[in-house]
């Protein structure tokens, strides 16, 4: 395995602002060959200044798109573009529309706060054809979200016969300071989430993705004490396979010459195996975790019902062991949004347990020394990653590369952390 970091900051900020005038495909299929779509989808999320590009699209009868600014619409002179229902090429708090020449795309830019209302509406109206006596209508909703830096994932994996896997992941992300002197950083809209994107998964002509995929993957992006300037990063992705509310695998579609077959978590199996040596030390991490924090999860458990023991010292200790485990999962501000103490519901140890979560955050000092203080830590998933995370500029957290076991196979990932307001 070779490891390399080749970090170009001018050359990522380029490669994401093409990427914006990509059409990202979230399986449409066509009912019929004058199906017609928004690019890049029905909702977006865009960072406050921030630009997206929208483009009509069209699906042929065989459910695939068009290329790019070639839907057949009609005269161009009906098409028309508005933002909350204000004309194209108006200005205003909610933000600019600007349609191009052709009519077919537009450029919306987001105002500087976020505005009042949000998502704005941008939609398109238009004849499908020349002689077409009704209309179509196209929306998109835009998100404007309040965030300082971007989270851009890269992976792609080639072998023989033409096997070609390639995944883009896209998020939104704010830092959270946490009480032992660690950072978080957190997706802006709450979750845990990324896109993900998947263009291409399969070998053409045999095994192929019947099309583009796109949905929500978790991960956790944990940072060391930025005080100190620049600091340790570590990033820790649960999957990279569909799955729904409950955490189950949903099906990949692949066409093959015998027809369509359902491949649930088959690129979670391709990245995992040609990425073995990450995600082998990832279990070995995870497990030796668990065997150091098994203690004091026992000790809460056997005081489950002694609101006293979260006051004693060892309680609090256990209680702030606790935040951190939530730090390593993702989840170390779940007791800071908006929870009460009665939010745990009306038993004495419920809200005293909600109280003393709540007291990791903002009153460290009652809980004794932090665990793991000003390191950067991470628990759970396939894969964990770590770089070096630059407060006021971007960082490429790793750039792996692997081959499979079985020869034949290569692939790389790369994680790359963007500030999206330089300089303030």
């Amino acid at each position: 395995m070779t490891r390399t970091l080749l970090f170009n900051p001018v050359g990522m900020k380029r490669l994401i602002l093409a990427a914006g005038c990509l059409l990202l495909l979230p399986g449409l299929r066509a009912q019929t060959a004058n199906d017609y779509f928004l690019a890049p989808g029905a909702s977006v999320r865009v960072p406050v200044n921030g630009t997206v590009r929208l483009v009509i699209g069209q699906l042929n009868a065989s459910g695939d798109p068009l290329p790019a600014g070639q839907a057949n619409i009609g005269i161009t002179s009906t098409t028309a573009w508005s933002l909350n229902g204000h004309p194209g090429d108006a200005s205003s708090s909610e933000g600019r529309l600007t349609p191009d020449l052709t009519f077919l795309r537009a450029t919306y830019q987001a105002p500087a706060a976020l505005p009042a209302r949000n998502p704005v509406a941008v939609s398109v109206t238009f004849h499908p054809g020349d002689t077409a006596r009704g209309t179509v209508t196209l929306v998109c909703h835009i998100t404007v979200v309040d965030a300082a830096y971007q989270v851009r994932l890269e992976g792609e994996i080639t072998g023989p016969e033409g096997l070609h896997y390639k995944i883009t992941g896209d998020c939104l992300a704010n830092l959270q300071g946490f009480a032992d002197g660690t950072y978080g950083l957190m997706p802006a809209d709450g979750t845990r989430h990324m896109q993900l994107t998947v263009a291409t998964a399969g070998v053409p002509g045999k095994m192929e993705l019947v099309s583009p995929l796109t949905y929500p993957i978790s991960f956790a992006l944990n940072i060391g004490n930025l005080t100190r300037g620049d600091a340790p990063a570590k990033m820790s992705i649960e999957n990279f396979s569909p799955l729904d509310n409950l955490m189950r695998p949903v099906a990949e579609n692949y066409q093959t010459p015998g027809g369509i077959i359902s491949l649930p978590t088959n690129l979670n199996a391709v990245f995992s195996g040609v990425f073995y040596q990450v995600v082998t030390r990832a279990t070995v991490e995870n497990g030796q975790k668990a065997r150091e924090d098994m203690s004091f999860v026992q000790r809460l458990k056997a005081h489950e019902n002694d609101p006293a023991y979260l006051r004693s010292a060892q309680g609090k200790s256990d209680l702030q062991q606790m935040q951190k485990l939530m730090q390593e999962h993702g989840r170390g501000t779940q007791f800071t949004q908006g929870m009460t103490s009665s939010s745990a519901g009306s038993s004495d140890y419920g809200k005293a347990f909600v109280q003393g979560m709540q007291g990791t955050q903002t009153d460290p000092s009652a809980y004794g020394p932090a665990p793991n203080a000003n390191t950067a830590t991470v628990m759970g998933g396939l894969f964990h990653f770590e770089g070096t995370f630059h407060k006021s500029g971007a960082t490429a957290l790793d750039i792996s590369q692997d081959a499979s076991p079985a020869g034949g196979l290569e692939g790389h990932l790369k994680i790359t952390v963007i500030r999206l307001h330089p300089g303030s």
